[in-house]
C-alpha cells in the first residue's frame, strides 16, 4: 500500500488459509492466495469505504490493474482472479458505487 502513502495500512481478513481445519476464514475462493478480502488502516485505525471513498477508489485502480475479480463492501474489498468482474455489496454489479466501478475500469485499461 506504500503508493496510497506510507501510513496506510492492509488488513488481511480472509486470504491463503489452509483447504481443512480450524484456522479458516472465508471461502474456498481464497485458499492458495487465489483471492483476499482486506481493509484499509490509517495510522494503524480501520478505514472503511463509506469513511474514504476516495481512498477506496485508488486502492480498487490499482489493484485492477492486476486481479480481474473486485467486490466493495461495507467491511472493505474483495480482490481476486477469474473472469473480469466488479460488484457491490449485494454481490452484483447493480450495487456497485459508480465511483468504485469506474476506478476499477481505469485499472483495467491500464494493463
Amino acid at each position: 500500500s506504500g503508493q496510497l502513502g506510507n501510513n496506510i495500512g492492509v488488513v488481511v481478513v480472509s486470504g491463503g488459509q489452509p483447504r481443512r481445519g480450524r484456522r479458516r476464514t472465508g471461502s474456498h475462493r481464497h485458499d492458495h492466495g487465489n483471492a483476499v478480502d482486506f481493509h484499509l488502516t490509517r495510522d494503524g485505525r480501520r478505514v472503511t469505504p463509506e469513511q474514504d471513498p476516495q481512498l477506496y477508489e485508488r486502492k480498487i485502480e490499482l489493484s485492477a490493474q492486476d486481479h480481474a475479480g473486485i467486490g466493495h463492501y461495507g467491511w472493505g474489498l474483495h480482490v481476486g482472479g477469474g473472469n473480469p468482474a466488479f460488484w457491490g455489496p449485494d454481490k452484483s454489479s447493480k450495487s456497485a458505487d459508480p465511483k468504485f466501478a469506474a476506478a476499477y475500469q481505469r485499472g483495467r485499461s491500464s494493463q
